[in-house]
């Protein structure tokens, strides 16, 4: 030890190296599985390396396809026919009581159909059948629902414009509380998330609390049969535990 502040760990084999302080309000944490400082916060939040490692396909049929590659997630279909697919991961959240989920996506091609058009954030017990779910349409629509023995509509409202869905800095927001479960969305600057959001439904429902309450997290889209091709790249995933800013 050479300063104040400095602590020492075992390094490689055990031999003891120095570690200098770091900086106000970092908390010692384990990183790489060796004590080191880190921000407050950081141990509460993650964001997703959108590689597709844990995730699996989901729901994948007619035109529609998925897959990961170049860092995002990418769902498209023809729309020679009626396609949908997506991504889930069943152990995505890791405190179902309490979460703050958001996704980033993007209207690559899409955008202004009619109808079933649409891409969802789906997080639950049992994705899609015990689930709440936000869902953007590409009339620019925005449905806040929960799922138990069917589908329940809370709200359906005017959502992002064009210039929001094809900008790729459109972000899906779920958050749950042991008390209420809060559906938004913002639009971002530069991949960073919004400063502001736009509240679609605070549900206190225990139905839809309970819904809410698992770990499953599904990424989804869909289109209806006709002329309407459809492709949605899913950008970012940032979550965090309630008290943590996301």
């Amino acid at each position: 030890m050479t300063t104040l502040g400095d602590t020492i760990r075992g390094g490689a084999s055990g031999t003891p190296e120095r570690v200098a302080v770091g900086s106000s309000g970092q908390v010692l944490t384990v990183v790489a599985g060796v004590p080191a400082w880190a921000d407050l916060w950081s141990t509460l939040q993650s964001s997703d390396p959108m590689t597709g490692a844990g995730w699996s396909a989901f729901g994948v049929s007619g035109t529609g396809s998925a897959a990961w590659a170049s860092s995002k997630l990418t769902i498209s279909t023809t729309g020679l026919g009626a396609g949908a697919g997506g991504y889930d991961d069943t152990t995505y959240i890791t405190d179902a009581d309490s979460y703050d989920i958001a996704a980033r996506i993007d209207f690559v091609s899409g955008d202004g159909a009619a109808g079933n058009v649409y891409c969802g954030l789906f997080v639950g017990a049992t994705v899609a059948s015990t689930c709440v779910a936000l869902v953007v349409y590409a009339d620019h629509t925005i449905r806040a629902e929960y799922r138990s023995g069917g589908t329940t509509t809370l709200a359906n409202i005017a959502g992002p414009d064009s210039a929001a869905l094809t900008g790729g800095q459109l972000w899906l927001r779920i958050k749950r509380t042991p008390t209420a479960v809060a559906y938004s969305w913002g639009v971002g600057v530069a991949g960073a998330l919004p400063t502001s959001w736009t509240t679609v439904w605070v549900s206190v429902l225990p139905v839809a609390l309970n819904a809410a309450a698992g770990a499953h997290v599904l990424l989804y889209a869909e289109d209806v049969a006709g002329a309407t091709a459809l492709t949605v790249d899913v950008l970012a995933i940032r979550t965090a535990i309630e008290g943590a800013p996301l």
